[in-house]
C-alpha cells in the first residue's frame, strides 16, 4: 500500500500544474541563421548554461516554426509575426526575452544597379509572414499594389543564388545573407531602417513548460546574458567567434550588426512592463498588420512573461 501511495504521489507531482521537476534534459531551443540569435551560440560555446540548455540551428525559420509547433522544442527565437502566426493556430507560448529589434538588418535587394522602384520585378520571398510584412511596407511606401510585381516563393538559404543566377530580379532577405549580397554588388531598396521596430525578433516558449522548468529557463536568461556581458568585455574574441559562424569577414560582420539593436536586460523589463506594456502594444500593431493583408485568422493575446523570468540579476 505504501509503495501504491508513493507511485501515485509522484505522478501527481508530474502532472501538476507549475511542477518544478524536470527530466534533467537539457532545454533544446532552436534558431535559424540571424546575427541577432548569436548571442545564443556564444553563451552555448562559453558553457554559461552549465548544460542545462542545447541550442540548435535550422535551416530556415520555416523549419524552426514546423519543429516547435511539433513539440520538437521547448523554447525557440522568432520573429515576432511568426510567434503570431504559431499562436493564432492555438500554439500556448510565452514570451521570455526581446532579442534584437531590426534597423536595417532586413531589406530588399537587388543586383540591377538601374532601379530604384520595385514595380515589375519580380521578387523573392520566403513562404512567411515575415517576408509578406517586409515587401508590403515596401510597396505600401513606395506607392506600389501587389499586382504590379511577381512574388516568387524562395527558401532563405536560396537567396544568395537565386539573385545571382537572375532567376528573381530582387529578393527579400535578411542578415547575413544581406551583407553577402551587398558584397556581391547588391543595392538596397527597402529596408528596416526605413520602418523601425516592424521587425522585432523574440525568443518564446511553449508555456507549460516554463511553468514545469523554472530553473532552467532562468539559467538560459542569465547564460545569455553572460554572454552579452562577453561580447563587451571580450569583443575581438566575440567577432572572431560570429565571423566564423556566420561566415563573414569582420568588417562584414560589423556592417551586419549595425542593422540591429540588441536590447539590454533594463530594456527587456522596460519593454514588458505595464498594462499594456510596450510588448503588447508591438504585438498588436504586428497582428493588425497580418489581419490586414490576411496573414493569419483569429486573435491571439499577448501576455508579459512570469515576473520571475526578469528578476534574474544582469
Amino acid at each position: 500500500m505504501k509503495l501504491l501511495k508513493l507511485i501515485v504521489t509522484s505522478l501527481l507531482l508530474v502532472l501538476a500544474p507549475g511542477c518544478t521537476l524536470d527530466d534533467g534534459r537539457p532545454l533544446k531551443v532552436a534558431t535559424n541563421l540571424w546575427p541577432g540569435y548569436e548571442p545564443l551560440y556564444l553563451a552555448q560555446y562559453l558553457g554559461a548554461f552549465d548544460g542545462e540548455v542545447e541550442v540548435i540551428q535550422l535551416s530556415s525559420a520555416t523549419e524552426v516554426m514546423r519543429a516547435l509547433a511539433h513539440g520538437n522544442l521547448d523554447a525557440a527565437a522568432l520573429t515576432l509575426d511568426e510567434a503570431i502566426s504559431l499562436m493564432a493556430k492555438g500554439m500556448d507560448l510565452e514570451p521570455i526575452l526581446v532579442l534584437d529589434y531590426s534597423r536595417g538588418g532586413d531589406a530588399i535587394v537587388t543586383l540591377a544597379s538601374d532601379v530604384t522602384s520595385l514595380s515589375g520585378m519580380s521578387v523573392g520571398v520566403e513562404n512567411t509572414a515575415l517576408g509578406a510584412i517586409v515587401l508590403t511596407e515596401a510597396l505600401h511606401q513606395q506607392g506600389i499594389d501587389f499586382s504590379a510585381i511577381e512574388v516568387v516563393n524562395v527558401s532563405a538559404d536560396e537567396h544568395e543564388r537565386v539573385l545571382r543566377e537572375r532567376h528573381v530580379d530582387a529578393v527579400v532577405t535578411f542578415e547575413p545573407r544581406l551583407t553577402r549580397l551587398l558584397a556581391l554588388g547588391g543595392k538596397v531598396l527597402f529596408d528596416t531602417r526605413q520602418a523601425p521596430e516592424l521587425v522585432v525578433d523574440v525568443l518564446v516558449a511553449r508555456r507549460p513548460v516554463v511553468e514545469r522548468r523554472e530553473r532552467q529557463f532562468k539559467k538560459l536568461v542569465t547564460g545569455y546574458l553572460e554572454a552579452r556581458r562577453y561580447m563587451d568585455s571580450h569583443h575581438s574574441e566575440s567577432e572572431a567567434f560570429f565571423s566564423k559562424r556566420l561566415r563573414l569577414d569582420k568588417a562584414q560582420l560589423r556592417h551586419a550588426f549595425r542593422g540591429l539593436y540588441l536590447p539590454t536586460l533594463e530594456d527587456n523589463r522596460a519593454w514588458f512592463s505595464g498594462q499594456p506594456s510596450p510588448y503588447q502594444k508591438t504585438f498588436g500593431r504586428v497582428l493588425e498588420v497580418m489581419h490586414l493583408h490576411d496573414l493569419v485568422e483569429g486573435e491571439p493575446e499577448a501576455q508579459n512573461p512570469p515576473a520571475w523570468l526578469l528578476e534574474v540579476s544582469g
